[in-house]
């Protein structure tokens, strides 16, 4: 484990604010369960802490255990998502088929994970970011709750994967941007879940954003690729292997809402989009609302997350935008550990979720 670099993240291009949510359930008898297979899609929560502005996590596996002893992997493949965004509210993580029992138990396995802050340099009297992170997560960090046994039944159900976040990360001192550097290791990384059916409120969401991956034209749907993108790690084995975060795929409801393009038909393959949806059974999202506001596919490089700093120096490389620890998806051109955002070139958008805002 170590410490992180002071991270500042900046981009020339469009910045997407993420937040998402959906839900689900099942029956409550363990003694008279249906045969077969269910489809069980995860949704990633997190009841979070305002001193973080990010938490990011790659997970290896999620394994269930039932009653009987039996275990099944939840997880079908190598995903990694952040979390502080997600405080209140959920996104889709994944979804999977798994045998209808009851399950009491349930572990994961994690690989990289980071966190980051923002906070007051007391020395200096300034604002400042600090990122912490582990390459392998150790297994003894990682605990995953069941407030109460899972039953799995019936042809789809959705589960919620809450991460505490304030269990999860802590640092030796009182200022998370300078801990007790007297003190070896000066922070850890716990990831704390609470894993249990979904609320029916979260299976309506608002903001996902992303962007454009593919468009079907015969089905009408198009999936979306989330800011997070995919990396590579080393698993604990020594293996190397890619995680990637979420991909959705996404169905326009009838009489959708289109912001910014005229229909589905003027979506293309990287536009950047932000949508409202309801979770659907087999784990996609019907959606309500589609805004795209900026129609380029080239050179575009998301991110979200909390603008810390603005910069209005005339001096190269001129006016920034520092965003904070931010989640990204594409290249950024870095100077001096930032990317220059041209003010002058720059347009400022509202998002299409507010509609009344001039008549305030």
């Amino acid at each position: 484990m170590h410490k992180g670099p002071l991270l500042l993240i900046v981009a020339s291009g469009l910045l997407i604010a993420s937040i998402a949510g959906c839900g689900g359930g099942g029956v409550s008898n363990p003694h008279t369960l249906p045969a077969g297979d269910t489809s069980v899609t995860v949704l990633a929560a997190s009841t979070a802490n305002d001193q973080l502005s990010q938490l990011s996590l790659s997970f290896n596996s999620i394994t269930l255990t039932s009653q009987s002893g039996n275990t099944v992997t939840l997880l079908p493949s190598y995903e990694n998502d952040e979390f502080i965004h997600l405080n209140g509210p959920a996104e889709p993580l994944f979804t999977a088929s798994i045998p209808q029992d009851t399950y009491t138990s349930a572990t994961a396995v994690v690989g990289p994970a980071g966190f980051a802050c923002i906070g007051i340099i007391p020395s200096a009297d300034n604002l400042a970011s600090a990122t912490y992170s582990y390459g392998y997560t150790p297994g003894s960090n990682v605990h995953m709750n069941l407030p109460e046994p899972i039953t799995v039944s019936g042809s789809s159900m959705t589960l919620s994967l809450d991460l505490q976040v304030s269990q999860s990360v802590s640092w030796v001192g009182s200022n998370c941007v300078e801990p007790d550097s007297s003190v070896n290791p000066d922070f850890t990384i716990t990831p704390t879940f609470d894993l249990g059916s979904a609320s029916s409120a979260q299976t309506t969401m608002r903001g996902l954003a992303g962007q454009i991956a593919s468009v079907d034209a015969a089905s009408g749907s198009f999936t979306v690729t989330t800011a997070d993108g995919s990396q590579q790690e080393t698993t604990e084995a020594g293996s190397t292997v890619t995680s990637s975060s979420p991909v959705w795929t996404v169905k326009p409801a009838a009489g959708a809402e289109f912001q910014g393009v005229s229909g589905i038909s003027a979506l293309a393959v990287g536009m950047p989009v932000e949508f409202d949806a309801v979770l659907q059974p087999d784990g996609s999202l019907q959606a309500s609302r589609i805004a795209v506001q900026d129609t380029n596919t080239t050179d575009i490089t998301l991110i979200t997350g909390p603008v810390a700093f603005v910069y209005s120096a005339s001096t190269p490389p001129g006016p920034l935008l520092e965003i904070s620890d931010a989640e990204e998806q594409g290249t950024l051109v870095p100077w001096m550990g930032m990317a220059p955002f041209s003010f002058g070139n720059a347009v400022f958008q509202v998002s299409g979720q507010f509609t009344n805002l001039s008549q305030l």
